[in-house]
């Protein structure tokens, strides 16, 4: 569970009690708006469920898929705002998709296959996604069942395209961001676009 201290009580509070959590869940925080990842909710399994603090209600946004390419314990992805909307990457059981979801507004659609069977949802890694000026830039790692299948994506709103890794392998799928760049880590090197 998530705990709330208040300094000025002194007191701690569980906070969103209806949810369950597991050992992988994670919890975001935009104004008025909470994302929870890999819970429970009224007994289905949520990859995220979205609490509006201001209306105090829970929004589901997409249901957990248990088998995520053979991974049998997975991490949530990062979730992002951008352009009005949460961004998030998302494994229908083979592969890793970006999804949208509006906020208050219950589901997400699909923006766009990423990529098949390049998946690396395992363990305490996820996929993270950064901002690059206008874009989203988004690292794949490799999966439990391939060998090193890496991509790198940069989303513009419209349009995904890939962007060539030339001879690094990502050693992990997670992006650190300062305001003029984005960097991942590589087996190689640590590289900046």
């Amino acid at each position: 569970h998530w705990i709330a201290y208040d300094p000025t009580t002194q007191l701690f509070e569980t906070m969103l009690p209806e949810l369950e959590w597991s050992f992988y869940s994670k919890l975001y925080q935009f104004p008025g708006y909470l994302v929870a990842t890999l819970v429970e909710f009224e007994g289905v399994d949520y990859e995220a469920v979205a609490y509006d603090s201001t209306t105090q209600t829970y929004v589901p946004i997409i249901e957990a898929m248990p088998d995520c390419n053979g991974s049998f314990t997975r991490a949530g992805g990062t979730y992002i705002p951008y352009d009005g909307a949460l961004y998030f990457t998302y494994c229908d059981g083979n592969r890793l998709q970006l999804f949208r979801h509006q906020f208050n507004v219950a589901g997400a659609e699909q923006i766009s296959d990423l990529t098949d069977q390049s998946l690396h949802k395992g363990s305490f890694q996820d996929e993270t996604i950064g901002q690059l000026g206008d874009d989203l830039i988004i690292p794949i790692g490799a999966s439990f069942s391939s060998v090193f299948n890496n991509d790198l994506y940069r989303f513009d709103g419209d349009t995904l395209t890939e962007i060539d890794l030339e001879a690094f392998n990502i050693r992990e799928p997670s992006v650190v961001q300062t305001p003029n760049a984005v960097y991942l880590s590589v087996t190689l090197s640590l590289i900046h676009i």
